[in-house]
């Protein structure tokens, strides 16, 4: 399609040529006695290159491939006419049949003409009407040269006319094909961006939708994860008060005060269930809150004026506020009970971040203890075990002035 110009070109081009050596014009003003010599012997090229590429045009402009059997026929003309010219260019024995198959080739363009105007093909209307004027002047100049009528007499320019006409028909139908291949594309364009709108629109539909979804089911599931928050709390809370009842009636004071540290720990881990439930984000936690409702438990356990100061500047993820809350409460009941004979002194909680890491400090101005027997410790291990399985951190132990307790660890483990 994007050739049809040169095809049509080439026709009109070669239709000049044809009659500028068929009327003699180019024998008195062109060329010379050798020139004309050589112009006969090239008589079936002349011949052909009009016809070639009128062939060529009428295969592009009609789009022939929707006529398969038709279109094979055409293809076999357009490779047997190069192969006829170039035979009769090297004999001469065969001169009167050198335009025999250039004059079928032409017929066969006008069957497929009059096929494609009969299967209502808009664009072979044009080339149909060029043939009609081509066919109606050969038919007059056929009349005028067997002596039946003299049309030159009435019109000399006969073929001069219809040549004209036929080139100005080709360039209305190359026009109106140009015009028509235009209007496709813009018709093409705009159902793509049609297409693209509703695409757009419905993926648009679909995310929204998917998104919606995607919403309620996190809702479903925060509002669960809640509900289990709150159940486990409650759990915890009926627990707890058991201990309590248990131990308001035991009189030997070390099992009570075993039950009474196995009672915040399990408060510790209670109170996080709880503050869990009443916040909208579960994914952290209010540190601040949470660490300072661990002391109160702790501080209404035992009798003593000791100060509690608190310092927070970072946030936890909520597996490991859990395991901070049980470790701060296993070292401040240590303080609580050990650390202080005259019930009075200070514990100083840290949660602060260092690069990458978290770090957690809990330090007393106590009497220290005796780095030989702590290792025993059911607290001790407890603490470790936390900090080193399950926050993959590290902890270190001084009990120079006081106990200074340190762990660290990678906020994303």
């Amino acid at each position: 399609m994007k050739n049809l110009g040169l095809y049509y070109v080439l026709y009109i081009l070669g239709l000049i040529i044809h009659h500028l050596m068929y009327t003699g014009i180019a024998n008195v003003y062109f060329l010379n006695y050798e020139q004309k010599i050589t112009i006969v012997s090239l008589a079936s090229v002349i011949v052909a290159i009009p016809v070639y590429a009128l062939g060529l045009f009428t295969k592009s402009f009609l789009q022939t491939k929707q006529y398969k059997k038709f279109n094979m026929v055409l293809n076999g003309f357009l490779i047997l006419i190069p192969i006829s010219v170039i035979f009769f260019l090297v004999t001469d024995d065969y001169d009167k049949y050198r335009n025999t198959f250039t004059m079928l080739f032409l017929v066969f363009l006008m069957i497929i003409t009059l096929y494609a105007t009969l299967k209502k093909n808009k664009q072979a209307y044009f080339i149909f009407f060029a043939w009609v004027i081509f066919l109606s002047s050969g038919l007059l100049m056929y009349l005028s040269s067997a002596g039946i009528f003299d049309i030159k007499k009435y019109f000399p320019y006969l073929i001069e006319a219809s040549f004209v006409v036929e080139a100005i028909i080709f360039s209305i139908a190359l026009a109106n094909k140009i015009t028509n291949l235009q209007k496709e594309k813009n018709e093409a364009n705009q159902k793509l961006i049609i297409q693209k709108e509703n695409e757009t629109k419905k993926l648009s539909n679909e995310v929204n939708l998917r998104t919606k979804d995607l919403k309620n089911a996190l809702d479903e599931k925060e509002l669960l994860l809640k509900e289990l928050n709150h159940r486990v709390k409650n759990n915890m809370q009926t627990i707890v008060s058991l201990i309590r009842l248990q131990s308001d009636e035991i009189e030997n004071e070390k099992l009570k005060d075993i039950l009474l540290t196995i009672q915040n720990r399990i408060s510790a881990m209670g109170h996080l269930h709880e503050l869990l439930y009443k916040q909208d984000d579960i994914n952290y936690i209010d540190v601040y809150e949470y660490f300072e409702v661990l002391i109160d438990e702790v501080r209404d356990s035992y009798d003593s004026f000791i100060e509690i100061h608190l310092d927070i500047k970072t946030k936890l993820k909520m597996e490991q506020s859990i395991y901070c809350g049980l470790i701060i409460n296993e070292l401040i009941t240590n303080s609580f009970k050990y650390a202080f004979p005259d019930k009075k002194g200070n514990i100083f909680i840290t949660l602060e971040k260092e690069n990458e890491n978290i770090k957690l400090t809990i330090k007393d101005d106590g009497i220290g203890f005796d780095e030989t027997k702590v290792n025993f410790s059911l607290g001790f291990t407890l603490v470790k075990t936390l900090a080193v399985s399950q926050l993959k951190g590290e902890i270190d132990i001084n009990s120079k002035n006081g106990v200074t307790t340190t762990i660290l660890w990678n906020e994303d483990e």
